[in-house]
């Protein structure tokens, strides 16, 4: 009796033995497996939620410099017409004369030549003569850059005036001034290409 007690016993743990062994890689094993594949994904997930997160605050940081670029686009679209309104500009060049107190003796524009770097832009060349003091022609030189029309002066010849009057260490000069005006429609890559760096 004991005998048999004992090889039942023994085979019973035997058993047990196996079902444990059979339990392991039948069940849990396999489990343990997917809860490790499971914290991959999830890690290479957060990896990618980490580079989302990233590309999401560049592109917000792009967003903000847009809209600041947008309101210089703006402000600078204004000095610059879709026409080259010559006889507007002819006003306000000689308005600018009339106060910086030299006389506007002539304005010759070029006819409008388009910027290949700038799609939609022309620019047209003006060439004016100014009679007056010094400092008064280099007032209105001042002047013609702060218009509320974008203007670029390229080159001044100055030369004292044969017909005029030397008063003190200020003689009358003749002042031969270049200048380019730009006309059409700005868009943010003709902006890019073409935004004159001394336009008033």
């Amino acid at each position: 009796m004991n005998t048999k007690f004992r090889k039942w016993v023994a085979l019973t743990a035997v058993a047990s033995v196996i079902v444990l062994v059979a339990g392991w890689f039948l069940l849990i094993s396999p489990k343990k497996a997917d809860v490790s594949d499971l914290k991959s994904q999830a890690a290479t997930q957060e990896s990618m939620n980490d580079g989302l997160q990233v590309k999401l605050a560049a592109l917000r940081s792009q967003q903000k410099g847009l809209a600041a670029k947008n309101l210089q686009l703006a402000e600078l679209a204004k000095k610059i017409p879709t026409t080259a309104d010559l006889p507007g500009l002819l006003r306000q060049l000689s308005a600018a004369a009339v106060t910086a107190n030299v006389d506007l003796t002539d304005l010759t524009p070029s006819s409008p030549v388009e910027l290949t770097a700038a799609p939609g832009i022309s620019a047209v060349t003006l060439s004016l003569k100014v009679d007056g003091k010094y400092f008064d022609v280099a007032q209105y030189i001042s002047a013609l850059e702060s218009l509320n029309r974008g203007l670029m002066v390229t080159g001044v010849t100055e030369a004292i005036d044969a017909n005029g009057k030397v008063v003190g260490q200020s003689p009358d000069l003749a002042a031969a001034i270049t200048a380019v005006v730009f006309t059409g429609k700005l868009t943010a890559s003709a902006a890019t290409a073409s935004t004159p760096s001394s336009a008033g």
